[in-house]
Order: structure tokens, then sequence, then C-alpha cells
């Protein structure tokens, strides 16, 4: 059983592109709450706050053991795709993105965030010239020179797809029923 302390920057990355930005399995201290709050209302609510308490944290440890196991199941908010749970995700994603390029995040990594928010959002929303998040996602994957660095090998072929075949990576999308992340 592993035990140990991570600077905040260290922890923010274990996160950020390893074991995701989750509130429930984390303990805080309360003195975080008083300037940070999560907005009411939104759906992915961690993704836009729990960078701030890791970054406002004086200490970050961590236990490396299972303690925990998470079900996943129909008509949870990680399956909801519907209108409301897309702008949601978008939303706090990119508070997540603006508040971490204010903290002065490294340029590469907040490119592989940024582009990870949009191939994902890419993918669940159908194509809409009207919609203002799916033509911005659409402007960065097509402006990224090349695949992002900290990419999972699925996100690469994905952005590959998307870039070089697009309608190829709306058959996978469709195939795959939109689970190919």
């Amino acid at each position: 059983m592993g035990f140990g302390k991570l600077t905040c920057l260290e922890a923010l990355e274990l996160m950020l592109h390893t074991m995701g930005v989750f509130a429930w399995d984390k303990l805080y201290h309360k003195k975080l709450f008083s300037t940070v709050l999560y907005p009411e209302g939104y759906f992915y609510e961690d993704e836009g706050t729990v960078h701030k308490m890791v970054l406002l944290a004086d200490a970050v440890y961590y236990l490396d053991q299972v303690l925990y196991y998470h079900c996943y199941h129909e008509g949870s908010i990680t399956t909801l795709k519907t209108n409301k749970a897309l702008q949601d995700y978008f939303d706090m994603h990119m508070q997540q993105y603006r508040d971490l390029a204010v903290w002065g995040y490294p340029e590469d990594k907040l490119k592989c965030l940024l582009n990870n928010v949009a191939i994902t959002y890419y993918m669940w929303q159908k194509p809409d010239a009207n919609d203002v998040n799916y033509i911005f996602c659409r402007k960065s994957l097509q402006s990224a020179k090349q695949i992002p660095k900290g990419f999972t090998w699925k996100r690469k072929v994905l952005f590959v797809l998307l870039k070089y075949c697009p309608s190829l990576f709306e058959l996978v999308c469709t195939l795959y029923g939109k689970k190919v992340c």
C-alpha cells in the first residue's frame, strides 16, 4: 500500500492526464470551500471546480489503495447525452481551461486538454453549423498541426480520422454508439 505527498502541480497532472477530475475520490479540507464553490445547476461541475481546490491546497496526499468501486449505469450523468449535459460538459471544461491558462499551465498541456474536450464534444454532438461550440471544437481540431501529446491511442486514431477523413470518423462513432473513447 502506497502513501505519499505530491506537489499541487503533480496532483493536478495526475488528475488531468491519468485519473480524471472527480470530486468523489478525494477528501478536502473545509477551508478550501471558503473560496471555491461548486456551480449550481451544472452537470460536470467537478471539471470546473476540483482543479481550483488542488491548486489552492497547502498539500496533496495520496493513498494508493482501492477503497471504492464506482459503478457506471445507464441514466448516470456520465452516460447522459442530452443537450444540457453536453453544453455543461463544454462549459465546465472551458472554465477549467481558462483557469489553468490564467495560472500559467504549460501551453502544450493546455492544447492537449482543449483538444480532448473538442474531440469528445465533436463525437457526441451531431454536426450542426449553428452550434458555436461545435464550430469552435472543429476549428480547434483542424488547426492542430500534429497529434496532441498525452492523447490515448484511441484518441490518436480518432484525431487522425477526424482530421483527414471526417466521414470515416463519423462512421466509427456511429458504429460504436459514440462510446469509442
